[in-house]
């Protein structure tokens, strides 16, 4: 017969501490955990477009435009805009990342202007220079009425980066 009362209550609290110090012990001799370091650039690709809407949603929270450039070189190894681009169009046709299109959008736009600041990625596209079949007067082209970017059919002001 197994008795009720102060006993079993002392056995019951000894039971537990000394499973708790030999769970301790166990977990810090024989299986340690261990903290693996790896590069971004190592990831699974699906895994890197996880990592690149992080680095969105960071950038939209702080906008800092020199880490958010330094974490997508980290991840994609000397990217250019097409690279952005593709990677961004990834994730905006799919599901999982329908609420951070408006950040990934935001960033990689932003990283356009800043590549183009510091003279590399995105090369604004030269002029051509007039050749000998260029036409010898001006000829004006057409000139909206009004500023395609003041508003749209809902009738709200928009901004250029969103």
């Amino acid at each position: 017969m197994v008795k009720s009362g102060k006993g079993s209550r002392l056995y019951l609290l000894t039971g537990l501490v000394i499973g708790y110090v030999l769970a301790y012990i166990a977990s810090c001799t024989v299986l340690p955990l261990e903290y693996y370091d790896i590069n971004p650039a190592s990831l699974h690709h699906d895994l890197k477009m996880d990592y690149f809407v992080l680095i969105a949603d960071a950038f939209a929270s702080n906008e800092d435009i020199g880490r958010a450039a330094a974490r997508i070189n980290a991840l994609l190894d000397n990217p250019d805009m097409n690279d952005l681009r593709i990677l961004q169009f990834e994730i905006e046709s799919d599901d999982r990342y329908i609420e951070s299109g408006e950040a990934v959008r935001s960033l990689v736009n932003h990283m356009d202007v800043f590549l183009q600041a510091i003279g590399g990625g995105a090369v604004p596209a030269e002029t051509p220079a007039p050749g000998p079949d260029a036409p010898a007067e001006f000829i004006p082209t057409a000139v909206p009425d009004e500023d395609p970017f003041s508003s749209h059919p809902g009738g709200e002001a928009r901004s250029f980066y969103g």
